[in-house]
């Protein structure tokens, strides 16, 4: 999971690594996390099989 958390952070421009993933509930049909860098935290959304305008 790390290894994709920290691809979409390189992706959406953040040139830091996830230091910590934490699950957040209520998801229904993606899963949520909290994601911790050293300098940020950023909430995202996760769903394997998303068409790529799905978020």
């Amino acid at each position: 999971m790390i290894t994709f958390i920290n691809e979409a952070l390189n992706e959406a421009g953040i040139r830091e690594k996830a230091e910590s993933i934490q699950p957040v509930s209520g998801g229904s049909i993606s899963t949520a996390y909290f994601v911790h860098t050293s300098s940020q935290t950023y909430f995202v959304k996760w769903h394997e099989e998303a068409p790529a305008d799905f978020f």
